[in-house]
Parts: C-alpha cells; structure tokens; sequence
C-alpha cells in the first residue's frame, strides 16, 4: 500500500508541475517543465537539441525556471569514451520543492487578491445627490454624512456603487478559483485538488544521480528510457491531462524568488 501511495503521489505532483506550468508561464516554460516530468532529468545540451533551441535559449529558460523554485539542477561527473570524467549539468524537478513552491506561491496569490478587496471595500465614497460633491468615508462621518457645502440645506450623503477595483477583485479572485479548481465535465484535476491530495506526503528529490541508480531517466541524448518494475513506478506519466488558460498572473501573489520556502508558513497555507 505504501508502494501505491507514492506512485500516486508522484502522479499528482508531476501533473501539478504540468498544471502550473500551462497556468502560468509561456509556452517555452511549459514545454521544459513537462519534459523534465516526462524525462525525469536532462542534461542542458540535450534539452536545446530536443527543443529545438539554442543552448544559450534553453540555459536562461532553465535559470528563469529555477529561480522560480520549480526546476533544480545536479551537477554529476560522467565517463569519457577516451578515458577521464567530465563534468555535467543535468537538470530535474525537485518534487517536494516544487510543491512547497506552488502551495506558497498560490497562497500569497489569494491573499493578495483578498488584500485588494479589503482595501476597496475600505475605501468607500459618499455623494451629494444635489451638487454631486463626493466626501471619503472619513468626511462623512466628520460631517455626519451632511453635504457640507453651502449651496446644499440638509442634502444627506449617499453612498456610492462598489468600486471598479472593488468589482475587479471580486472577478480576480472567481477567476483563480475556478481556474484552479477541478472540471468534471473535461475530467479535469485541478490544481488546488492535487494540492490537497499531496497534503502530508512527503515526496522525493527526484535527482538525477537517484534515478540513474534505478537505471531511470535519458540513457540516450534524444530519448528516454525506462523498463521493467521501475517503469512502473517512475515512468512517464501518460495520464497528465490539466488545461489551463494562461489568463491569471502568478506574480500577483508574489515577485520575490521563492528559493527557500519558510516550513512553518508552508504548513500555514490556505489554498
């Protein structure tokens, strides 16, 4: 049984990377992101090659992507056809970083949103219904919500509709909520829902000199191997079936690099 849970955690943590990837960064970024799920671990030359970019292109996305928390990268020494190692960079998806990452980040999200909706809510105008004139909340309670203006004798203020930012942020955050969510009708898991079956597994490094050891990942610069039992439990994930539209900003949660994920404030996330 516990065997079973882990490969079901796997699962759902490598579609929570495709999910977050197709949600929320450009084509370039999702494409790398579900090669290193289904891959397990690239060198940077093979990456270019099967992306059909240059080496430079798929450094600076790989660095992007790090620096995001969702990719990691090992550096490992390799044997030489003439004798001697050489030094190699192969880059994965750190499982458990990964997730800490998303959950924080998806966090700070809502509760940006929900800060903007605060502010507006508190930000509330009174007009005269007569001259027009508009007083902040503050005024009208000084002016006992009077129009203080001589022109007006005993006009009362009226409160004004709820604000655009106000409307704004009410869409924003129906919007996350049901882009993120699950989609009976497409069989879709959505992201919050793998969250919460991820809840209280710990998952693995996923690293490359791991996986080599199980006889995982690219044995070859352009395609990807894997057999007997450990196919089964770490193979390519062909269930992976998330979509996203790319129309809410990750980055209205947060602009920092997430690189190391407070495990207190980890725990405290609401999504």
């Amino acid at each position: 049984m516990a065997v079973v849970d882990e490969i079901a955690a796997i699962r759902d943590c490598e579609a929570l990377i495709v999910g977050v990837g197709r949600a929320f960064y450009n084509d370039e970024s999702s494409l790398i992101l579900e090669t290193l799920v289904e891959d397990k671990f690239l060198r940077e030359d093979v990456m270019s090659r099967r992306l059909a970019m240059s080496e430079k292109q798929a450094r600076r996305a790989l660095q992007f992507l790090q620096n995001e928390g969702l990719v990691s990268h090992e550096v490992a020494a390799t044997e030489e056809k003439k004798g001697g190692h050489k030094k190699q960079i192969y880059w994965y998806c750190d499982f458990q970083k990964a997730r800490d990452v998303v959950k924080f980040r998806l966090h700070l999200l809502k509760e940006n949103v929900k800060e903007k909706e605060r502010a507006a809510s508190t930000s509330a105008r009174f007009r005269c219904p007569s001259c027009g004139t508009r007083q902040s909340a503050l005024d009208a309670v000084r002016f006992r919500f009077w129009c203080p203006e001589r022109t007006c004798e005993e006009v009362k203020l009226v409160e004004e509709q709820l604000e655009s930012s106000l409307a704004n942020a009410h869409k924003l955050l129906a919007k996350i909520e049901k882009q993120l969510s699950s989609e009976p009708r497409v069989e879709r898991v959505g992201i919050f829902e793998l969250l919460k079956r991820l809840d209280g597994h710990r998952l693995p490094s996923n690293k490359p000199s791991d996986n080599r050891s199980f006889g995982l990942g690219t044995s070859e610069p352009d395609k990807p191997s894997f057999s007997g039992f450990s196919s089964a439990l770490f193979g390519r994930n062909k269930e992976i079936d998330v979509a996203f539209e790319s129309d809410v900003d990750w980055q209205d949660g947060d602009n920092s690099e997430p690189e190391e994920v407070p495990e207190e404030r980890i725990e405290e996330a609401d999504y």
